[in-house]
């Protein structure tokens, strides 16, 4: 986790002196750093499958009920969420938007609108985005 290395996270917020990390202590609780720890999943991008390859623009799976599934007959997985992902070179995620479907406007380029919302916050900002 930085600098610091220690043999397990939980270290950082040790009872013993030698170890704890004050700072990240007073940063976030361990229960919550676990909680994000356990929800938050970021991959390497050298793992990452080429733009065209089977398994570049995939579902994700999900058996519960919802109305903002997606059918896509051609994938290995055919029914799951669509999540348009803003990352930066490192492959951490900046910000991401579920697809829920068809708006109610006319979208002349879906592929437009996304990459518009997804950058709008950093607009401005001497970013170059790649896509």
């Amino acid at each position: 986790m930085g600098i610091k290395n220690l043999p397990s996270y939980k270290d950082y917020w040790s009872a013993n002196i030698q170890l704890r990390d004050n700072y990240i202590v007073s940063l976030m609780p361990l229960k919550k750093f676990q909680w994000c720890l356990s929800n938050l999943h970021i991959k390497d991008n050298n793992l990452e499958p080429r733009r065209y390859e089977q398994n570049y623009d995939k579902l994700y799976k999900f058996k519960g009920r919802s109305t903002m599934k997606q059918y896509m007959p051609m994938k290995p997985i055919k029914r799951g969420y669509k999540i348009w992902v803003r990352a930066d070179q490192n492959g951490f995620i900046s910000e991401f938007e579920i697809y829920t479907g068809k708006t109610d406007s006319v979208e002349s380029s879906l592929g437009k609108r996304v990459i518009l919302t997804l950058t709008n916050k950093i607009q401005g900002k001497y970013h170059r985005v790649f896509f």
